[in-house]
């Protein structure tokens, strides 16, 4: 299925990204960075600052502690109350991992299916992947398959 083009900008209010790296409504934006460069604060501006219908937070293999930490220290009440969260812990088996994460691209389509100004905060797509390389047994590094590391 073809996907539309994208025609109309989405301003998140962050100068950087809107002068340099402008987003336009529909598009697919990946933002990937070492631990501790500011990827969640970044995230948190944009959600709090961005004009959606709703907002949806997919927490794929991230600590409890971590998650409440957001939502409840970096997340506006604003965006609270039009937020959708899926969370799936660092403990939690792939499996879970793996349908957190397609349930919430489901609910993201679902609302995008309607009408509706969506944005999808899909926090870890690493451990999403890691997750489902392990149900599959996809080979993840030097070709040994996972269920053979050490």
């Amino acid at each position: 299925q073809m996907r539309a083009p994208i025609e109309t900008v989405f301003p998140t209010k962050l100068k950087i990204i809107d002068g340099l790296f402008t987003i336009g409504e529909g598009q697919r934006l990946g933002l990937f960075a070492p631990a501790g460069a500011g990827k969640t604060t970044t995230v948190s501006i944009m959600a709090n600052n961005m004009d959606a219908d709703v907002v949806i937070f997919a927490m794929i293999g991230e600590r409890a502690r971590e998650v409440v930490e957001f939502l409840e220290g970096e997340i506006g009440p604003e965006v609270i109350k039009k937020s959708i969260t899926i969370v799936s812990t660092s403990e939690a088996n792939p499996l879970e991992k793996v349908r957190s994460g397609l349930v919430a691209v489901s609910i993201a389509r679902h609302y995008m299916e309607q009408g509706k100004k969506v944005v999808l905060y899909f926090d870890s797509l690493t451990r999403f992947a890691r997750a489902q390389a392990m149900l599959d047994g996809t080979p993840i590094k030097g070709g040994i398959p996972i269920g053979v590391s050490l």
